[in-house]
């Protein structure tokens, strides 16, 4: 593997040492570690047609990292390309590696999750500006706005209890939540705030990763995402997700309608 990946790495004159697989599914994902112990993170496609929103994605990154306190993921740029690419029509990037521990990994401390929520509201605040068209018409079925394209998949659930759960959710959802959010903030959103696409060290958050499901979407939306993970098996969930929320609010206020559809989204 080490061969094939240095292959892809000489237009940047890296030689790695050691490369470990990445979780990933439009691209293949490797963490280099190269002599000198400096880590970066390989991005390989063979899709063509995803293109397009990648090299969006790179340019969404580009413009709002400086204005963070904390790191984004960013592309980096050799012999003026971020992206090269090959005969048989597959291409691949290379990122910056941000240091840290997942949030997935760590205790979530009354001070690390508000300061997610205010990282969070940075990031949106950030992204207010920004137009990205080929990244706004996608429709994703975990974009929440698009909940309903996954009625048709309850018929895999095979425990009636479950089944009727998600069923009732779905429900809710369409009557109470979905005619009044598309009168809500709208924007850029990175929409996939998940506790293995966010970092920390301590109680800080050093950087978020991963913008490839961004989406123009209801504001609400991305707190909605962030907190079905931090709340996700925890013994008192609507205490963490109100420290949260309590960061969140403290960079960018939320309307009282949005507040009051967090709970359905």
């Amino acid at each position: 593997m080490i061969k094939a990946v240095n292959k892809l790495l000489e237009p940047y004159g890296i030689n790695a040492k050691n490369v470990i697989k990445l979780e990933g599914y439009v691209s293949t994902n490797y963490k280099i570690t190269d002599k000198n112990r400096n880590h970066y993170v390989l991005k390989y496609y063979s899709d063509a047609s995803e293109l397009p929103v990648i090299q969006e994605e790179i340019e969404l990154v580009n413009n709002i990292k400086d204005e963070l306190p904390f790191q984004l993921s960013e592309t980096l740029i050799r012999n003026g390309k971020s992206i090269h690419h090959y005969e048989d029509g597959s291409y691949f990037r290379l990122l910056t590696y941000i240091e840290g521990e997942l949030l997935g990994d760590v205790e979530h401390t009354t001070s690390l999750l508000h300061n997610f929520g205010r990282a969070t509201a940075q990031l949106d605040t950030a992204l207010i500006h920004i137009n990205a068209p080929n990244l706004s018409s996608q429709q994703l079925h975990w974009d929440i706005q698009y909940a309903l394209l996954n009625s048709n998949r309850i018929k895999f659930i095979k425990e009636p209890p479950r089944k009727k759960l998600v069923d009732y959710f779905l429900d809710q959802f369409e009557h109470f939540a979905l005619p009044d959010l598309r009168t809500l903030r709208q924007q850029i959103i990175h929409n996939d705030l998940n506790d293995w696409n966010v970092l920390c060290r301590g109680d800080e958050i050093t950087g978020f990763i991963d913008f490839s499901d961004v989406a123009h979407s209801a504001l609400i939306n991305e707190l909605a995402t962030a907190l079905a993970y931090v709340m996700m098996n925890k013994d008192d969930p609507f205490v963490d997700a109100a420290h949260v929320i309590k960061g969140y609010i403290s960079v960018l206020p939320l309307a009282e309608k949005e507040l009051s559809l967090l709970h359905y989204l």
